[in-house]
């Protein structure tokens, strides 16, 4: 069930009726497979404004071949339904790797509004903010979010991380 869901906020809740499981089966499980390095969560940020959503997590998979052997799909990523799916889970590793170099710790999140809107990661570091928006296509942006974000919060950025862009976002190139 995880393994479809990468990208999409979940709860225990969810995937233990989806699963016909209890939702503590569904706990220990996700734990089991965070202790092993196969997923990991990201939760929601939020100042706990009645707008925000923040006791969803998002579960990515730090190996996607992992992830695509659960489901049986080995495609190419262009021919893939699942592809910004899989370009948002790709991303998040990515940047998790690079804060887990850092030190004051970078902090990741995901942002969701009850009414729909939704920034896909939010890197918190020393009170700032780098907003990013993964899209496997850079013509398919969307900035909706971000006019409900600079209402809110301070001191942040926002970039569009897709596949023409993604080496000099994450410092790479």
């Amino acid at each position: 069930m995880l393994a479809f869901q990468i990208g999409n906020s979940v709860s225990y809740s969810e995937i233990a009726t989806s699963v016909g499981a209890d939702h503590k089966t569904v706990m220990k499980y996700t734990n089991l497979l965070e202790k092993s390095f196969i997923i990991f969560r990201i939760g929601g940020y939020s100042k706990n404004l009645r707008k925000e959503i923040n006791k969803k997590n998002k579960f990515y998979f730090y190996d996607l071949g992992i992830r695509n052997a659960v489901i049986s799909n080995f495609r190419k990523i262009e021919a893939r339904p699942d592809k910004g799916a899989m370009w948002e889970n790709f991303i998040m590793t990515e940047l998790l790797k690079k804060e887990r170099e850092h030190s004051p710790r970078h902090h990741l999140y995901f942002r969701r509004t009850w009414d729909g809107q939704e920034i896909d990661i939010v890197r918190e570091y020393n009170g700032k903010f780098l907003l990013y928006e993964c899209k496997w296509n850079l013509s398919k942006a969307k900035k909706t979010a971000l006019a409900q974000w600079g209402k809110t919060y301070d001191n942040w950025q926002f970039s569009v991380v897709s596949s023409e862009n993604y080496l000099k976002i994450l410092g790479i190139e």
